[in-house]
């Protein structure tokens, strides 16, 4: 099971840490806590999960990539 930290996630939308990890802890993205507590998304989120998908796209209209 491949994934990726809540940083490389940021990176990647231009969604804070905090909110990612926020949205974690609520389950409304899918992650493990490693530990020392971090969090790390499941890198099928980036195709499964709506909001980081919505999130991506928004990036993606804003930056015209």
């Amino acid at each position: 099971m491949k994934t990726i930290t809540t940083q490389e996630l940021s990176n990647l939308t231009q969604v804070s840490v905090r909110w990612i990890e926020a949205k974690c802890q609520t389950g409304e993205i899918r992650a493990l806590q490693d530990e020392t507590g971090a969090w790390l998304v499941l890198e099928s989120e980036l195709r499964e999960n709506p909001l980081i998908v919505q999130w991506l796209r928004s990036k993606d209209l804003f930056w015209g990539c």
